[in-house]
């Protein structure tokens, strides 16, 4: 067996770790030099607009004009506006990737997936690098840049409730602020609010969002009015094709309904739905007779992909909502590893947990314009598929075949497997010294 001396080792992981760095700096000042930040402008200018009276939400306003946002939002950019405009790009461009590290890392180490040293350069160090190079170099995480979304500060304040969820006390302060900025993140919230009985929790981030929701009305008489209608509008419009599947604008689209049997759609919701439910009730009997109860630090690695990609998959989300599942996939993948060298014999199940989840990992680093390429040009080399599935279309890219969804759904899949799979050993690794392994 060949044997690498420990300075060259040093040296060669060095090098790697350099030039992983300095790749994610270059991609990130790209996206930086092509950012339209188009989601935060129309933040930006619904609150500039109710500063100056005026409803973003009365007529003529197309559902492309604002967001299809709560006023609440509009609250908590208002600060915003009193910057220069550059400054306003550069904090959020700061805070959404400060808050999507933060996000990765809480996942990590609850379940103790870091390194004892994860910054010495070693190789068994190398599969953590990549992972989180993965993780910034994703179209869901980049996209969320360019395009100045909320998905990661959201999905940040959510997991602070999730995987704090009794020793922190201003939980209802997160959860109430995680509604405030993208209320259709929190799908999966409710549900185990009701498994944990936590009512005053619950209670008191509903009043803090009714309160963040209700100030603007102190600005401008009327505007929950004009919203009400609004949201009608653009509702009235989904149903006619706008952001749906109907039209091009499905080409980012993540929730299940591309293909053009619409109770075949249903019918397949229906049993994810199912599904969800299943995983959870299967939680909380085997926590249940642990007696350690119901709480969601609990649930293992899989039963949290499979739910929080539920979210996405059942309601209308697009691709830059996706930063909610790759701290799991990532997970999932080191966790595997880990698992293949604890063990003293080589497992299949463990060797297919690593090629799959990092088949994965890989296809979300693509970079949506070449994914949009190719699905463009393989829709044009096979146009009778349209008689099955809606093709999208974006500027210069015309019928886009669905690749990113049917890979979306696939994913779906393999976690619903390993999280319904009683073959599956993922441990859950937790710094509680109640938390024992599950037989």
């Amino acid at each position: 067996m060949l044997k690498i001396s420990s300075d060259f080792e040093k040296l060669l992981c060095a090098a790697i770790l350099l030039i992983m760095i300095a790749a994610t700096i270059l991609r990130v000042s790209l996206v930086w030099r092509n950012c339209d930040f188009n989601d935060l402008r129309c933040f930006l200018d619904t609150a500039n607009m109710i500063c100056a009276h005026q409803s973003p939400y009365a007529p003529p306003t197309t559902s492309t004009a604002a967001p299809l946002q709560a006023p609440s939002m509009n609250i908590l950019v208002m600060p915003l506006i009193l910057s220069p405009v550059v400054l306003r790009g550069l904090f959020f461009l700061g805070l959404n990737i400060a808050t999507f590290i933060a996000l990765v890392y809480i996942v990590f180490r609850h379940y103790q997936l870091i390194p004892e040293s994860p910054w010495r350069p070693k190789f068994k160090n190398l599969p953590y690098w990549c992972v989180w190079f993965a993780f910034l170099q994703s179209s869901p995480f980049l996209m969320t840049l360019r395009h100045g979304q909320v998905s990661s500060i959201s999905t940040f304040l959510l997991f602070m409730v999730l995987f704090y969820p009794t020793r922190n006390r201003f939980n209802w302060i997160w959860l109430g602020l995680a509604a405030a900025v993208k209320y259709s993140m929190l799908t999966i919230i409710v549900p185990i609010l009701l498994l944990q009985k936590r009512w005053l929790m619950g209670a008191a981030a509903l009043v803090l969002f009714m309160i963040l929701v209700l100030l603007p009305g102190l600005w401008l008489d009327g505007i929950f009015a004009t919203f009400a209608d609004y949201v009608t509008m653009v509702l009235n419009d989904c149903k006619n094709g706008a952001n749906s599947y109907h039209t091009g604008l499905s080409y980012s689209l993540l929730n299940f309904g591309f293909i053009r049997c619409e109770w075949f759609n249903l019918l397949v919701r229906a049993l994810a739905v199912s599904a969800g439910g299943w995983i959870l009730w299967r939680s909380r009997v085997r926590l249940t007779a642990q007696d350690r109860g119901f709480v969601p630090t609990e649930l293992k690695i899989e039963e949290w992909a499979y739910l929080l990609s539920l979210t996405l998959w059942v309601s209308y989300h697009r691709t830059h909502d996706g930063v909610i599942f790759l701290p799991f996939l990532g997970a999932i993948l080191l966790q595997s590893l880990r698992e293949l060298h604890a063990v003293a014999y080589s497992s299949r199940r463990i060797k297919c947990n690593i090629v799959i989840s990092s088949g994965l990992l890989l296809f979300w680093m693509i970079p949506s314009s070449v994914l949009y390429s190719l699905s463009s040009q393989f829709g044009k080399a096979y146009p009778a598929l349209e008689n099955w599935v809606y093709y999208g279309a974006l500027q210069s890219y015309s019928m886009i075949f669905p690749f990113e969804k049917i890979i979306f759904t696939l994913m779906m899949v393999y976690f619903a497997y390993l999280a319904l799979s009683r073959r599956n050993t993922h441990q859950i690794f937790c710094k509680s010294t109640q938390c024992q392994p599950d037989c």
